[in-house]
């Protein structure tokens, strides 16, 4: 019984030194020797590793400038614009195959962004007013899509 208890604390120094001070040698070698078979300790261990994790996320420094926008977190509009664009593009890869030409006529890009904006807007649930034409466009110029 005071083995078992001894162990306990023994693991639960080591946690402690290893989140409060960040010295994780210490619980790496407790655990190489040890096996932890009790679930109360493999439960305190994941508690103490997610405190651990959060400390050093908030220990490494923050890149300069403003965060990359997460397209899947964007409003519906402006998704419906950017899988708008992507299609426009595949189609204008299209049309230049079938016809065997390097540029795609004005005419034509105009008439897929019609089309294919209808599409989209219907597809996503949006008003077709608000997705924008310009919009699409700058998409297919900028080439990050």
């Amino acid at each position: 019984m005071k083995k078992a208890a001894r162990a306990d604390v023994e693991f639960g120094n080591v946690l402690n030194l290893a989140v409060m001070v960040g010295k994780t040698q210490p619980l790496l070698d407790y655990i190489a020797s040890k096996p932890l078979s009790d679930p109360d300790d493999r439960a305190m261990l994941s508690r103490y590793m997610h405190d651990l994790l959060k400390r050093i996320d908030e220990l490494k420094p923050r890149k300069p400038g403003r965060p990359a926008r997460k397209p899947d977190k964007a409003q519906a509009v402006e998704r419906a614009e950017r899988n708008a664009a992507i299609l426009v593009r595949s189609k204008q890869a299209e049309w230049r195959r079938r016809h065997n030409r390097k540029r795609v006529p004005a005419a034509e890009t105009d008439r897929l962004i019609q089309e294919i904006k209808r599409e989209a807007a219907r597809a996503l649930k949006v008003p077709e007013s608000k997705v924008s034409e310009d919009n699409i466009r700058r998409g297919l110029k900028s080439g990050r899509l």
